[in-house]
């Protein structure tokens, strides 16, 4: 399988580099001083669930002949539309996108800007840290991802990503209905932000207050 995944920070290392453990063909689109890094060192990986330690290619640019079957995005909503030219070289008809954004908004952005490459929607669970020296520390006893069709039906390229990231300890699964799959991990995420900034503190601070 050859995918393509913008970014190789938190997210975008740890699911890039639990596929070049599959025997994937994975570039990493980066810039800046994360493209300098892991072009020379490769990625870091720190989990419960198994280190990863590695060369990757980590370019600038989609390089000429890459055709991804999957384009992983793992940058933050307000880089969506320089994510989505940088990433536009490597789309062809029947790419599958795959953005890895909390909310929903970006998917008709996303469908808008490629009408012929399938969308599917996608969330992750589980805590990760990308640390000063370029290490990926993975903080929880889990990793889930989950994504799907947009237009709810059965993806076979959805299928085989989620069978091989199931093959290194990544808890994967395609989703019937991805839509209120992202609206229940929106609603949560609401409500978390919603606590924390009434209170003025980390759901730590709160969870062991009196009260």
């Amino acid at each position: 399988m050859k995918v393509l995944i913008l970014g190789a920070g938190a997210v975008g290392g740890y699911v890039g580099a639990r596929l070049v453990a599959t025997g994937a063909d994975v570039v990493f689109l980066v810039r800046g001083r994360r493209l300098t890094e892991v072009a020379d060192r490769g990625l870091t990986i720190e989990s419960p669930l198994g280190n990863f330690s590695g060369p990757v290619r980590a370019l600038g640019a989609v390089p000429d002949g890459f055709d991804p079957e999957v384009v992983i995005l793992t940058c933050k909503s307000p880089a969506l539309g320089e994510a989505m030219r940088a990433i536009a070289p490597g789309v062809k008809p029947g790419t599958r996108i795959l953005p890895l954004l909390n909310g929903l908004a970006h998917l008709d952005v996303l469908a808008r800007t490629f009408p012929d490459a399938p969308i599917l929607g996608g969330l992750v669970h589980g805590a990760l840290a990308l640390q000063e020296d370029g290490v990926i520390a993975h903080l929880t006893p889990f990793f889930s991802m989950i994504f799907g069709a947009v237009s709810r039906t059965e993806d076979p390229v959805a299928g085989e990503l989620a069978r091989a990231l199931a093959a290194v300890h990544v808890d994967a699964r395609e989703s019937p209905d991805i839509h209120q799959d992202m609206w229940n991990k929106f609603v949560f995420l609401t409500t978390l932000a919603g606590m924390t900034c009434l209170m003025r503190a980390s759901i730590g601070t709160i969870v062991a207050a009196d009260g």
